[in-house]
């Protein structure tokens, strides 16, 4: 009995121990296999470390050499500036847009006598002398019924215009053009042939005119006889309007139609009797 109860006893230690000696091989089998792991990333984030490095590295360098080749450009642009002077400045010109070409002043432009900012003040003066021969006596009865027609044989000074124009306000601009002439016998009369108002800032392409003023009838007559085409004027604009052309006092407005090309409505409402107005309420 006491045999069999030693056996049991040695048993029961010998299992005891071989159990403790498999745990403790497991445990030292975790702790290589954990120190394999963590020697594995500290090795692939060396790795990673070092190439980020290297790339950095290049990029720095190939920065560092495209500015080197910067200031040896440059370096060589100083040395040679002087002889290459005319090229550049060629080549400058050439790849500037053209500027408008600038032209002189010829006496059909006005005289700016004063400017403030964007207030002015132009004035011009023009004269119309003609001479012409007829077989008839008194031309103008016949074909040169315009009022600053040649009017006799010989020399005539039918027109001497002063014009003044000018910025009133941000918003309108006046005009006006005194006529001076000499008749048959050689008196002067003088005549206001135009004074009005003209609008710049309205909105929509739209215009008010205000005042004396030609017409915008026709291509001939707002005109004045320095703009005239030809030396007289048409026979039929002077049938119809009168030696003077149709000009009145009234207002007119016009509208510039949004369309690639010039188009321009108008409408005007004039005094329509005296002796600008021909073919109205012209008593004569």
């Amino acid at each position: 009995m006491k045999l069999k109860t030693l056996m049991g006893v040695s048993s029961a230690l010998c299992l005891s121990a071989i159990i403790a000696q498999a745990q403790s091989a497991t445990a030292s089998k975790r702790s290589v296999d954990g120190e394999t792991n963590l020697s594995v990333q500290l090795q692939q984030m060396q790795e990673k470390f070092e190439k980020q490095n290297q790339e950095l590295r290049e990029k720095f360098e190939q920065t560092l050499a495209a500015q080197q080749a910067q200031i040896d450009a440059l370096k060589k642009q100083v040395a040679t500036a002087p002889a290459n002077l005319p090229a550049i400045a060629t080549n400058i010109a050439d790849a500037m847009p053209p500027l408008p070409a600038r032209t002189g002043w010829t006496p059909s432009q006005p005289i700016t006598v004063a400017r403030a900012g964007s207030s002015y003040m132009n004035m011009s003066f023009d004269t119309l002398m003609v001479a012409g021969g007829s077989s008839q006596r008194d031309p103008s009865q016949f074909i040169n019924l315009g009022d600053h027609d040649p009017s006799k044989n010989g020399f005539s000074l039918r027109n001497a215009e002063i014009s003044l124009d000018g910025a009133v306000d941000p918003y309108f601009k006046g005009f006006a053009n005194i006529v001076l002439k000499l008749d048959n016998d050689n008196q002067t009369s003088i005549e206001l042939e135009e004074a009005y108002l003209l609008s710049t800032a309205l909105p929509a392409n739209l215009q008010v005119k205000a005042g004396q003023f030609f017409a915008n009838f026709g291509r001939v007559n707002p005109q004045h006889p320095h703009q005239w085409a030809f030396v007289d004027q048409p026979i039929i604009i002077g049938r119809a309007f009168g030696p003077d052309g149709l000009r009145s006092i009234g207002a007119q407005g016009s509208w510039l139609v949004p369309v690639p090309f010039f188009t321009e409505l108008t409408l005007g409402v004039l005094d329509g009797q005296g002796g600008t107005s021909h073919s109205f309420r012209n008593q004569g």
